[in-house]
């Protein structure tokens, strides 16, 4: 009789880069019977997406009320508790403490967030006010899981549930990174996963000091898009640039967005004018804004520029018009625009060199050869983010090879001339794609491959796996296990 696995997806874009672009759970569908609890109250996630991928079964599940109340004051709580553990959890609350809201809430924030124990004496009582989700009762009882896989994806509501109701039902769960920042990115988790699956040796880092995770209990999974990253482009270089509308003899520099977008179109002028100078010869910008951008703080308009050297991304360019025209936030459609691993590495294959401010596209640059500018500074207008560099999961970028960092407009030509001239050095770029390693693991086994070997550890403890520590027990030296009477 096959075991049974129950994951749980709490979003449009866990499903769009772990189910849809990249099948994860391709190896595991064979050997087990494994069902889908997919998030119904988030925008775009529909059942009908996870077709055709071998699932016995895909459910629904839709927000309690009282979980729905008391989800944005428990992950405020949660960050400030971490405050003491974490740089990233005390910049994130610095940064946002004015959307707290009033006296009273910062107050309240304070209290219960003053220190780990507090914020996890405020989520127990958070917990038992919220008490068991009945449609997820419902579900285990129905499908009786063996494991649960549910995603790290910021201490989302499903997430938390999910988690949840393995510690309840006593039923092992497998925690899975879904981004760069998600092991600390809301401060403490909740629950804790029984297992970890992380992006790599930095995460493990973070998740052991912040989380408390028992390094026994945490494997190194890598990421989704790294399997495509690895692979050669789709198309020639002739035919990728046809299809961005790229010029071809031109060197090429992505600036990639991020999704506060500050200072963006201000900094692409600042480009566009050195190009058309002769300082940045021979170059053009690929500009990639962040697809769930939100609109920019005191920035220009970047449809009134008549930009010669500047080309929008054609994915994103309609979203990314309409926008200014309905004079609305940059949210691009969920649902249009995922993030195609594919395309991305058609893109990168192009590239001589990244711009971001801090971001993904930095390591997923490093992962292709392509040297990055890395943008620190902020103007006046969005002075709230001037402490993002700072945050744990930065550190390994502003000490890699081939990312250079930026302190101000005036340094931003020479900056990228740099990169250019590090795009050029064979064996420096190769140093670059091994010290990336650290934060995205990569080895000979696709992704969907690590997450079988990962579910073989945890389900069949006898068997020989290569992530055979998942089973071992926890050793607890606070105790002085390791203390024996040797005769």
């Amino acid at each position: 009789m096959k075991k049974k696995i129950l994951i749980f997806s709490p979003g449009i874009i866990i499903t769009n880069d772990f189910f849809i672009q990249y099948p994860s759970f391709k190896d595991i569908v064979d050997d087990f019977d494994v069902y889908v609890c997919c998030n119904a109250d988030h925008k775009g996630s529909d059942p009908k997406l996870f077709s055709n991928m071998g699932f016995k079964e895909v459910f629904e599940h839709h927000l309690s009320k009282k979980r729905e109340k008391t989800i944005h004051w428990q992950l405020h709580i949660n960050t400030v508790g971490a405050r003491r553990l974490s740089r990233h959890a005390n910049i994130i609350y610095t940064m946002n403490k004015k959307d707290y809201g009033g006296f009273k809430a910062r107050l309240v924030h304070r209290i219960f967030g003053c220190t780990p124990t507090t914020a996890k004496w405020a989520n127990d009582l958070f917990e038992r006010y919220i008490g068991e989700d009945r449609t997820i009762k419902e579900i285990i009882d129905s499908v009786r899981p063996d494991l649960i896989i549910t995603f790290l994806a910021g201490a989302g509501a499903l997430e938390i549930e999910s988690t949840k109701a393995g510690k309840t039902n006593n039923i092992p769960v497998l925690g899975i990174q879904a981004a760069w920042d998600r092991i600390g990115g809301r401060g403490l988790l909740p629950f804790r996963p029984d297992y970890m699956g992380v992006w790599g040796y930095q995460s493990r880092i973070i998740a052991e000091r912040l989380q408390k995770m028992p390094p026994e209990r945490i494997v190194h999974i890598g990421a989704p898009f790294g399997d495509a990253l690895k692979r050669p482009p789709q198309q020639s270089d002739a035919a990728i640039r046809a299809a961005l509308d790229l010029p071809a003899g031109k060197r090429v520099l992505m600036f990639a967005g991020n999704i506060w977008a500050y200072n963006e179109v201000r900094n692409l002028k600042i480009f566009n004018d050195a190009i058309e100078s002769g300082k940045l010869a021979d170059c053009c910008i690929f500009y990639r804004p962040h697809p769930f951008q939100h609109r920019a703080k005191d920035d220009i308009e970047f449809s009134k520029q008549n930009f010669k050297h500047i080309y929008l991304d054609p994915q994103l360019a309609d979203e990314y018009t309409q926008a200014h025209q309905q004079k609305r936030a940059y949210a691009f459609s969920k649902t249009k625009v995922g993030i195609d691993f594919r395309y991305l590495k058609d893109v990168m294959s192009v590239l001589s060199g990244v711009i971001t401010p801090l971001g993904t596209p930095t390591i997923q640059g490093a992962m292709c050869g392509v040297p990055s500018v890395v943008i620190l500074y902020v103007d006046r207008a969005n002075e709230r983010y001037w402490r993002r560099c700072e945050c744990e999961h930065f550190d390994i970028i502003r000490g890699m090879p081939g990312i250079i960092l930026c302190l101000g407009p005036n340094e931003l030509i020479e900056c990228c001339q740099r990169a250019l001239d590090f795009s050029k050095k064979t064996s420096a770029i190769d140093v670059m794609k091994n010290t990336v390693k650290s934060v995205v693991y990569d080895d000979e086994l696709a992704f969907s491959q690590r997450v079988r070997h990962a579910v073989d550890a945890i389900l069949y403890p006898d068997r020989r796996s290569i992530y055979n520590f998942l089973h071992k027990p926890v050793l607890d030296l606070t105790k002085k296990q390791n203390v024996i009477d040797f005769t």
